[in-house]
């Protein structure tokens, strides 16, 4: 990328190396993926608006669509409390629809009935204890939100670095470093300020920001001399992942440095301890994770409408 551009049509890549797994690929083994899946954000929000697609092996295609569906589905349900992350007909109606059709592969139900009961003890004086409980929202797995955060940010990386003359893109191999991912409750929580303040400087490669409505947003910033790179996610204007990826060493130096928030602790009568942990949301004007300098405007800024 040479300039700032506002994509309204999909980019296509006739790239003969998988973006998602580095192997090259058999004419009679490739699959067209869409990186910003069709129905990972609210069904429509895709029409005339900017997707990459690209040529993948169909183990990882197979691989992505299945992370796709549970995760997209439990990024659109409403919050503990009932509400949505915006109101939004499309957003309602297709949360609903996943919340039936869509299965956890945490509680191996159906999205809707997967909320998650949470109870402890909390002691209030020598032989006095209250039990706290609530119910969250449908929770997801740690490892499959990371797994799918390699995929699609693997998958830009390649088409920010894609030489056309060879037909293939980037492929880092040192693996990915993920910080943290919350919900739109805690986007204001310690660590994902202390990720934005550490990063918000870094030049950007790629600041994806209006594509499907705002529904899907990305960024990668290169550290001002390691080869290391920040990223971050947003889906569905409810989740939100970030992390490093290349040198190992500078991600882990840059996050040792970040807070580690544990919560109140409260031992339970089974010997174990829960930790009490309120969420603090993020206000607009805070908000850094996918903010560009316009002064920068020449290579970073990767706009879609």
């Amino acid at each position: 990328m040479e300039r700032t551009e506002v994509f309204d049509k999909p980019t296509r890549l006739k790239n003969v190396s998988c973006p998602y797994c580095g192997a090259l690929l058999e004419s009679a083994r490739w699959n067209e993926d869409h990186v910003i899946g069709r129905r990972f954000v609210p069904k429509g929000k895709l029409h005339q608006s900017w997707n990459l697609i690209l040529r993948v092996c169909a183990t990882c295609n197979v691989n992505k669509s299945t992370l796709e569906d549970d995760l997209s589905a439990a990024s659109m349900q409403p919050d503990a409390a009932g509400g949505f992350a915006l109101e939004d007909e499309r957003l309602l109606e297709e949360a609903q629809r996943k919340a039936r059709n869509s299965f956890s592969r945490r509680t191996r139900k159906p999205i809707g009935k997967s909320t998650e009961r949470i109870e402890f003890e909390v002691p209030l004086g020598p032989g006095m204890k209250m039990t706290v409980g609530g119910i969250s929202q449908p929770q997801m797995d740690d490892g499959r939100v990371y797994e799918l955060a390699r995929l699609q940010l693997q998958a830009f990386f390649y088409w920010v670095t894609y030489d056309e003359s060879r037909m293939a893109g980037g492929f880092w191999r040192s693996g990915i470093f993920p910080v943290d991912w919350s919900f739109r409750s805690n986007w204001g929580g310690e660590v994902s300020r202390a990720f934005m303040r550490a990063v918000v400087n870094w030049r950007p490669n790629l600041l994806l920001t209006g594509t499907a409505s705002g529904f899907f947003r990305a960024a990668i910033r290169r550290h001002p001399t390691a080869a290391c790179w920040a990223w971050a996610l947003e889906w569905n204007h409810n989740v939100r992942v970030m992390g490093f990826f290349g040198d190992q060493k500078t991600g882990e130096a840059i996050a040792r440095e970040f807070p580690n928030p544990q919560g109140v602790p409260f031992p339970q009568p089974d010997g174990s301890i829960a930790r009490l942990r309120a969420d603090r949301a993020l206000s607009v004007d805070e908000d850094i994770l996918f903010a560009w300098k316009e002064e920068e405007a020449g290579l970073p800024q990767v706009e879609s409408t």
